[in-house]
């Protein structure tokens, strides 16, 4: 449904390169909305919108992408700015997107990851794939005992 209203005025805004409504369409909408309407683009159009938005708002619709649409994404982003994205990403998502890469991809890239980060992908990376540990992931929250699920939230 969205496809078909949204889609051509998605369109539209690539070719008039409005960056403030390509922007607003990134902030606006559900991460996943606007994932599903951008794997619907070309990979240089959707490359084109997501770099209108914050990382944080990238990281996350990224997410969203279909992975072998990530991975087209990927391999024409830049390694800056792409090692900036995986490392905003979510840590399960990230490590998702770099088993699929060829190897010596992610060496490159690893290097400009925050230390933690890329110990925390090497981790993850280690284990068997479709095992428990390659699923997990590694963030968490941590709360006082003595506080109620209200509190909580």
């Amino acid at each position: 449904m969205y496809n078909t209203l949204l889609l051509p005025d998605l369109r539209l805004m690539i070719i008039e390169n409005d960056e403030m409504a390509m922007r607003e369409f990134c902030e606006v909408l559900f991460p996943a909305v606007t994932a599903e309407l951008l794997a619907e683009l070309p990979p240089e159009d959707a490359l084109t919108v997501l770099s209108k938005c914050g990382l944080e708002r990238r990281a996350e619709i990224f997410g969203y992408l279909p992975l072998g649409f990530q991975i087209s994404l990927v391999e024409k982003m830049e390694r800056k700015p792409l090692s900036k994205l995986v490392q905003e990403m979510a840590a399960d998502d990230r490590v998702d997107l770099l088993e699929k890469l060829d190897p010596s991809h992610v060496e490159t890239l690893l290097p400009l990851i925050a230390q933690a980060e890329r110990a925390d992908i090497r981790r993850l990376l280690s284990y068997p794939e479709g095992s428990a540990g390659s699923i997990m992931t590694t963030e968490y929250a941590s709360l006082p005992k003595n506080i109620t699920v209200g509190e909580a939230f």
